[in-house]
């Protein structure tokens, strides 16, 4: 075993990358393995269960009703108040009016909801009362740091407009070209699934948070997915309970309240 270990490390070392992509795929169909996986349009609905909630290692994929999915904000990926979505339906025109129109000063005012907040502290700090992030939402994306704007509310700078309408383009372009392939040995394709994770009301019904792969959600909805395939987002807790909302970090720290919380939680459904 050690033999053959080093062994590929030479032939590693000194191949040209290209020869060794070929000898590797060479070898892949000999053994009669696949080279790359695609996940196909028309997938069946499937759910995490219990077990999945309390033990997924974030392997596993869920395909989840395309209405069920939301942005910040409370924005459905297959509504047009999700700007992606927006975009490939409306055109560059709409997508660009969205970021100057909608130009929240609140966490409130991005939910849509008309609350006075208790507490100043926290008037001009976007996080979600659930999560316990120095930031709350607006990380860097892509490159671009948080100054210059969030994908799901204006205003943004010249430099985000132009990356987000590449990115949603080039995914766009892909999905309709190749469908979705999800890794590939040559040429390297690696681009995992869209992440993110599950918030549940009181009664059972659930909805999921996407932090990651927005731009292929929109982009699947836009082309009639009606279940799109994702993952638990490995950093953060799989599922968020209303019944635990005394317990959210944001009502701790005193920067909401019970009822402030709720409402916010209430948009993603």
């Amino acid at each position: 075993m050690l033999a053959l270990y080093k062994f590929k490390k030479i032939v590693v070392s000194i191949l040209p990358p290209m020869l060794f992509n070929i000898l590797l795929i060479f070898i892949y169909k000999l053994r009669g393995k696949p080279t790359k996986s695609s996940i196909i349009h028309g997938i069946e609905e499937n759910i995490p269960s219990k077990e999945d909630i309390s033990y997924s290692n974030g392997s596993k994929i869920y395909n989840i009703p395309v209405e069920k999915l939301f942005h910040y904000g409370g924005q459905c990926f297959n509504s047009v108040d999700q700007p992606f979505y927006r975009f490939l339906k409306l055109g560059r025109k709409s997508f660009q009016e969205y970021y100057k129109n909608h130009q929240p000063s609140s966490v409130y005012e991005a939910h849509n909801l008309k609350i006075k907040n208790h507490n100043k502290s926290s008037d001009f700090d976007f996080r979600l009362p659930w999560l316990d992030e120095s930031r709350g939402n607006l990380g860097a994306e892509f490159g671009l740091s948080h100054l210059h704007g969030h994908s799901a509310f204006g205003p943004i700078s010249n430099k985000k407009f132009k990356l987000e309408v590449y990115r949603i383009k080039t995914c766009l372009e892909s999905l309709k070209k190749h469908g979705y392939v999800e890794w590939q040995l040559f040429p390297k394709i690696d681009s995992d699934l869209p992440r993110g994770y599950l918030l549940k009301k009181n009664s059972g019904e659930f909805s999921v948070h996407i932090i990651s792969g927005k731009h292929r959600v929109a982009c699947m909805a836009y082309l009639g997915w009606k279940n799109i395939p994702i993952k638990f987002d490995i950093l953060l807790p799989r599922v968020i309970y209303e019944e635990d909302c005394a317990n959210w970090p944001g009502v701790i720290n005193g920067c909401y309240n019970e009822e402030e919380a709720i409402a916010i939680f209430n948009k993603y459904f």
